[in-house]
């Protein structure tokens, strides 16, 4: 972001940095950066929108617990590997 015209991004990339700090620790925080990355997101406000919507999404659990019978058939992947 700052390569181009270091002073004229300066503001933007100040701006970019706040809106990170608001968010900095939460749970989708990085996955979201990853994105924003990807896409070469540069305005502070659509990393805010893109922050904000994966704040607002469910969260849904991944663990599962496991019956003693359960654990017994599920296999590692690498089994399927050969």
């Amino acid at each position: 972001m700052l390569e181009p015209h270091a002073y004229l991004n300066a503001r933007r990339a100040r701006s970019m940095l706040a809106v990170m700090a608001e968010h900095a620790g939460r749970r989708y925080f990085d996955e979201v950066c990853r994105r924003a990355k990807r896409r070469s997101v540069v305005p502070p406000q659509t990393l805010r929108r893109m922050l904000e919507a994966a704040a607002n999404e469910p969260i849904f659990g991944t663990d599962l617990e496991l019956s003693e019978l359960g654990a017994r058939m599920v296999r590692d992947v690498r089994y399927y590997l050969n």
